[in-house]
């Protein structure tokens, strides 16, 4: 899948991806067998793809137009925001990765490490400023162009 294929650019060069391209993510995902993604989906529905754009979506308008700090707030924000009864965490994951792969780039980060780093933030009482911060630090470290990763 193109992730980009179904992108809505507003104020900035990255791609956000439309409900559409976010219920496809995620379905292609449940149908993957042993991936590293796979055990971390939550319930995946129209609803799902819905509430996961409108974090995008207040995502976009933030002034942040680099991939590590967008990415950073984008993560920030699903995992503590609480848009959903069960799966922010999961969620967090999942629409992280989309975000930075369909940026044309990679994490070096194992999926269940970055979900252990969202049982951290989701427990932390730090102003979302200062957690953004710590994370744009650790996600500089983690993101990288499709053609450093090769």
């Amino acid at each position: 899948m193109d992730p980009s294929s179904n992108s809505s650019p507003k104020n900035s060069e990255l791609f956000y991806p439309s409900s559409e391209a976010i219920l496809e993510w995620g379905r292609l995902l449940e149908k993957s067998e042993g991936g590293e993604l796979q055990g971390l989906l939550p319930f995946v529905d129209e609803e799902w793809a819905a509430e996961m754009r409108d974090c995008f979506e207040v995502n976009q308008l933030h002034p942040d137009h680099d991939i590590v700090s967008a990415s950073a707030r984008l993560f920030h924000r699903i995992t503590k925001n609480h848009r959903l009864v069960d799966g922010n965490k999961r969620s967090a994951v999942i629409c992280t990765y989309l975000f930075i792969f369909g940026n044309g780039h990679n994490l070096k980060i194992a999926a269940r490490n970055l979900y252990e780093l969202t049982r951290h933030v989701a427990e932390d009482e730090a102003s979302p400023e200062t957690a953004v911060n710590v994370l744009k630090r650790l996600f500089s470290e983690f993101i990288a162009n499709e053609t450093d990763a090769q």
